[in-house]
């Protein structure tokens, strides 16, 4: 009797898994050209949701809503309409083009997770308002910036430059080389900081974590060594170079710890 009731809740939960995969493969999908230029932006601002970007080597902007809920039979024939805007993507999402600059905004109240393929030598700007969600960034060769109020953030293979800024939530990246267009920085209130670099990066770094531990394995010429033999004691702040200096990066953290680790 056990073996055939494992059995049957087996059998549910593979049909329910095929479910899910179906419907996120069945998601709407909105698409529009967007030349690949690292003179043209998004701007994505997000309330609750989940946010997962790729950088693909095209001129097509490509976003889907895995999450998507479609408005009420009673709402057939009428546009959703809030103060955020209106829905002209059929997912969920305001799209407007204004100089150079493609503002997305989430219109509806509902969680959504969000997939995008944008060109990948834009500037991506993504704006986290609520309290939940993560957001992802990968194979991306443009500039990033991230402001988030509570979401775990992972940066993969990128370039930048890179901006974010976190109150809660962890931050890890990972670059495949280093822009020395402008500095780079990571500031986080409550989280750590996980930033791996190629060995041969130029860098002018510095690095401070008040309540936490800094960590690494790169060659980090200090400037700001203490001769002093004591215990260090209270916020640690370390300013040095990597491979003679470059750009400037600035990863510093509050509560937690940092790591800064070799390619």
């Amino acid at each position: 009797m056990k073996k055939l009731i494992y059995l049957a809740i087996t059998i549910m939960f593979v049909f329910v898994s095929q479910c899910v995969n179906a419907q996120k493969l069945d998601a709407p999908k909105f698409r529009i050209d967007m030349e690949n230029s690292n003179q043209n932006t998004i701007e994505f601002t997000l309330s609750r949701g989940e946010i997962s970007i790729e950088g693909h080597n095209s001129n097509e902007l490509i976003i889907e809503n895995t999450d998507y809920e479609a408005p009420p039979e009673r709402a057939d024939g009428l546009q959703p309409l809030t103060d955020k805007g209106t829905d002209n993507t059929g997912i969920g999402l305001s799209v407007q083009e204004q100089d150079g600059v493609l503002k997305i905004v989430e219109t509806r109240n509902n969680d959504g997770e969000f997939i995008l393929k944008v060109p990948n030598n834009i500037r991506l700007k993504i704006q986290k308002q609520l309290w939940s969600g993560e957001i992802t960034i990968r194979d991306h060769k443009g500039e990033i910036e991230v402001q988030s109020k509570f979401a775990d953030i992972s940066l993969m293979n990128i370039t930048g430059p890179v901006i974010v800024n976190s109150i809660s939530g962890n931050v890890d990246a990972v670059f495949s080389n280093i822009s020395n267009a402008t500095p780079s920085s990571v500031s986080v209130t409550h989280g750590y900081i996980d930033v791996t670099l190629p060995a041969d990066t130029q860098s002018n770094v510095y690095l401070s974590s008040t309540h936490g531990e800094i960590y690494t394995d790169l060659d980090l010429q200090l400037k700001n060594k203490k001769e002093s033999t004591k215990p260090s004691i209270g916020p640690q702040n370390i300013v040095g170079t990597l491979n003679g200096g470059g750009v400037n990066m600035t990863l510093r953290t509050i509560s937690d710890d940092i790591y800064l680790r070799k390619k």
